[in-house]
C-alpha cells in the first residue's frame, strides 16, 4: 500500500457499477484518491463499506444514498438504482460546507467535497451522466455538468471535475 507523497498522487475514477463487496478490488489500484460514479449504493451499502475503507486508511465521502432496487428483506436493500457517487482518500478530505439541495445531489449524480493534499486543498466534483438510452440524455448530463462548474466556482480552490459521463457533453 503507498503511502501519499508530496510529489506524486494516483486517482483513480472509475463505474463499479454497483460498490457493494467490491472494496477489496478497488484496493488493489493502490490509489491515492478513488472516485466512483454509480455505486448504486443504499444506506445499509454506504454504512458497511465506510468500515472496509476505513480499515484499508481512506476516508470516505458519500453522495446520496441511492433507493433499494428491490423491496422486501435485508438483502433487497443491498443495491440500489443505477446512480451514486462517492469519493475515497488517503488524504484529508471533507463534504463541501455550502449545502446542495439540487435534484442533483438527492438524485445521487452529484456530490462535491475537498481534500486535502500535502501543499494545498483541491475541491472535487464527481458525478455520473446519464446514459444514451434514456430520453434527453445529452441535455440532462450538460446540464449535471453545468451544475458542478456552478459549484465549482463558489470557491477558488483548484478544481478537479470528474466522474463517467456516458458521453461526451454538447458544450
Amino acid at each position: 500500500r503507498s503511502q501519499p507523497r508530496a510529489d506524486a498522487v494516483t486517482v483513480v475514477v472509475t463505474n463499479p457499477t454497483c460498490i457493494h463487496n467490491k472494496t477489496q478490488d478497488l484496493m488493489e489500484l493502490d490509489a491515492h484518491l478513488i472516485l466512483l460514479s454509480e455505486t448504486s449504493a443504499t444506506l445499509a451499502v454506504q454504512n458497511k463499506e465506510v468500515f472496509e475503507f476505513k480499515s484499508k486508511g481512506y476516508h470516505t465521502i458519500w453522495g446520496h444514498p441511492m433507493p433499494p432496487q428491490m423491496h422486501g428483506g435485508p438483502r433487497d436493500s443491498m443495491r440500489g438504482a443505477a446512480a451514486g457517487v462517492s469519493l475515497h482518500t488517503r488524504y484529508t478530505c471533507r463534504p463541501s460546507h455550502i449545502p446542495d439541495e439540487s435534484e442533483w445531489f438527492y438524485s445521487g449524480r452529484f456530490m462535491h467535497a475537498y481534500v486535502q493534499l500535502p501543499k494545498f486543498e483541491i475541491q472535487v466534483c464527481t458525478l455520473y451522466g446519464f446514459p444514451a438510452s434514456k430520453a434527453e440524455a445529452r441535455g440532462k448530463t450538460n446540464s449535471l455538468l453545468e451544475h458542478a462548474i456552478h459549484r465549482s466556482r463558489l470557491s477558488t480552490h483548484p478544481t478537479m471535475i470528474c466522474g463517467d459521463l456516458n458521453h461526451h457533453p454538447d458544450k
